[in-house]
């Protein structure tokens, strides 16, 4: 009968164990007023324009998060309001269903829209969530994609940057570019 009170710490302890395994820092962008927690571990390259910044976080070789930053004018509002008709076709895959589409609220000043879909990309059949809002007069989009077979295991990540995205004022006297 003891044994049965171990038994659950011990697989309650194992599984926060496994959840524990990811630590974040906090991204800060001042060109663009946001901040977003980033896992620290993932292979990080970053581009930045005049008018656009990319952080692109991978884990292993198909697993990805990719945040871009651009300036929110008319053609870029009409471009994401049509995702559909050219965003899977650019990275070379098929649409198969779309599982998702919702507005959301992510903090006081910033909603968003949620997609979750389904797409082949070179014969994987790839789960991709995507997170589209404004903060200010930027447009920043949050891509978060695995395979169907992967995808679990990365949701709590994928959460966790979606659901961190915070507006940073252009006040800010910190070094925020990490």
């Amino acid at each position: 009968m003891r044994l049965k009170p171990l038994l659950i710490i011990l697989i309650l302890t194992s599984a926060l164990s496994l959840r524990a395994d990811v630590e974040y820092i906090r991204y800060h962008n001042k060109s663009f007023n946001y901040t977003v927690m980033i896992p620290a571990a993932w292979e990080k390259a970053k581009a930045d324009f005049e008018y656009k910044h990319v952080l692109s976080l991978k884990k292993g070789r198909h697993t990805e998060i990719r945040i871009t930053a651009v300036n929110n004018d008319s053609e870029e509002k009409i471009k994401w309001k049509n995702w559909k008709e050219w965003y899977v076709k650019d990275v070379g895959g098929g649409l198969k269903k779309i599982i998702e589409s919702k507005d959301v609220q992510i903090e006081k000043y910033i909603t968003g829209k949620l997609l979750l879909f389904e797409y082949n990309y070179k014969g994987n059949l790839v789960l991709e969530r995507i997170l589209i809002s404004d903060i200010d007069d930027n447009m920043i989009i949050i891509e978060c994609r695995s395979p169907i077979s992967t995808y679990k295991k990365y949701i709590e990540v994928f959460n966790t940057v979606m659901g961190s995205l915070k507006k940073t004022g252009k006040e800010l006297n910190e070094n925020v570019d990490k």
